[in-house]
């Protein structure tokens, strides 16, 4: 989705109406939760297809 997509500046690309609802349920009890927004987070991040890369790395 997002390979094709150039922004200058992260405020662009990922207003704080988007973000803000993500990290505050980042911060709830629900650990599926948590994890499907970090998923969606690093999906929108990861233009280069890293995932595989990083996937050992703790």
């Amino acid at each position: 989705v997002t390979s094709g997509f150039k922004c200058k500046t992260m405020c662009a690309g990922l207003p704080a109406a988007f973000l803000e609802p993500l990290c505050s349920i980042s911060l709830m009890e629900d650990s599926e939760l948590r994890q499907l927004v970090l998923e969606i987070l690093h999906n929108i991040i990861d233009r280069h297809d890293n995932r595989a890369k990083l996937r050992g790395i703790r």
